[in-house]
């Protein structure tokens, strides 16, 4: 989607309601009230489609479900006053508490008001209508390409042919798809926000956010995201050593798959508006640290890579793994040879390494600030 298409996400997610040409949402409810099918329709960042749980028994149920949402939504006008009455009580909890700013309010800060990234303003997802989605999703449906991951204890075989009567029947002519980096979006590197919300006054969080890179080099990848792992250990014993044991900061990094540069590693920290200060010079201190060669020590590298290693060992185990790597497979082949040699890069990281990405990356003209404080403060 465009910028300038802000809110069309929002009313794909809800498409489904409208129901199919020959048949209203309540109608299919009642229709398939004793088949295990899903309706999971939801827009992706650069995609449009869903994920939906069924079995073995329904499969050729729900792929026809989807097949006829693909050509046969029934747009129904009929629903979107309760799509907008949504939208807007939505809005009304946007600053209820911390968590509902930082969910609405933070990504559009960082990205600078990008609404491809962040939640579109309300004014402009209450405009939205069919008669705009509909051209969009016959553009889609018609360039491509369509893409269909399948994951469970199934006989490829017979998961072949059932897409073949369904899905791929559908008279798509696309070329193979390629990975297309996004390069104009961006954080506000060098920025300050201070945010407000309507929640317990005696809330406040400190988020400091450093731009660091996407994930198209996976050692250097893998590299930072053991950094966010120490600073993770390092930021809960420094914050609750200082503030005490009732806070709870966190730390992480990660990049993107789809936007060219895109990448962060954050330190955030739930706190009291009396403690801003001190939770910031606390972050200074901790990341002037970082920088300083010894201060990473062997021991807080094997801890935070433990845990990355145990979730390595059993990640084959879970049906999201194969989902989340299959379903790139068209345009990332180097997926499954990315996921086997972590181990090997693991092992090659040390602090001396850390410290290097730390002075790299963790600079002021790196550094976003984002403040979130209660409303009844700006009335003291």
């Amino acid at each position: 989607l465009t910028p300038e298409q802000a809110g069309m996400q929002d009313l794909y997610n809800f498409y489904i309601v409208g129901g199919l040409g020959k048949h209203s949402v309540n109608e299919l409810r009642e229709l398939l009230s004793d088949k295990n099918v899903s309706l999971n329709f939801n827009a992706d960042f650069n995609s449009y489609g869903g994920t939906f749980s069924t079995s073995n028994d329904t499969l050729t149920t729900q792929l026809q479900l989807i097949t006829a949402y693909m050509t046969d939504p029934g747009y129904s006008d009929s629903v979107l006053p309760l799509f907008r009455k949504n939208v807007e009580q939505g809005a009304k909890q946007r600053k209820n508490t911390i968590a509902a700013v930082k969910s609405y309010e933070v990504v559009n800060a960082i990205y600078g008001n990008d609404y491809r990234i962040g939640s579109a303003p309300t004014e402009a997802i209450l405009q939205r209508d069919f008669t705009e989605l509909k051209p969009i999703l016959d553009q889609a449906l018609q360039q491509g390409p369509l893409m269909v991951t399948v994951v469970g204890d199934v006989d490829v075989t017979e998961i072949v042919a059932e897409v073949a009567a369904t899905l791929g029947s559908l008279p798509i002519q696309v070329a193979e798809p390629q990975h297309h980096w996004l390069t104009d979006i961006a954080l506000q590197t060098g920025s300050e926000f201070t945010l407000y919300h309507a929640g317990n006054p005696e809330n406040a969080s400190v988020t400091r956010y450093f731009k660091t890179t996407d994930n198209q080099d996976l050692t250097k990848a893998l590299q930072l995201k053991i950094l966010g792992a120490v600073v993770q250990l390092k930021v809960q014993d420094v914050i609750r050593e200082q503030l005490g044991a009732a806070y709870s900061p966190s730390a992480r990094a990660f990049g993107s798959n789809s936007i060219k540069g895109d990448g962060m590693l954050l330190l955030d920290t739930l706190t009291t508006p009396d403690q801003i200060t001190l939770v910031q010079s606390t972050y200074d201190a901790l990341i002037a640290g970082l920088k300083t060669p010894g201060n990473i020590t062997d021991d807080e590298v094997k801890r935070a890579i433990e845990p990355m290693l145990a979730n390595w060992k059993t990640a084959k185990e879970q049906n999201s793994f194969w989902l989340s790597r299959l379903k790139v497979m068209h345009t990332r082949s180097d997926s499954f040879a990315r996921f086997e040699a972590q181990p090997g890069i693991y092992a090659q990281i040390t602090p001396e390494v850390l410290t290097r990405l730390a002075r790299e990356y963790l600079t002021e003209k790196n550094k976003i600030e984002v403040v979130v404080l209660p409303e009844v403060a700006t009335k003291l």
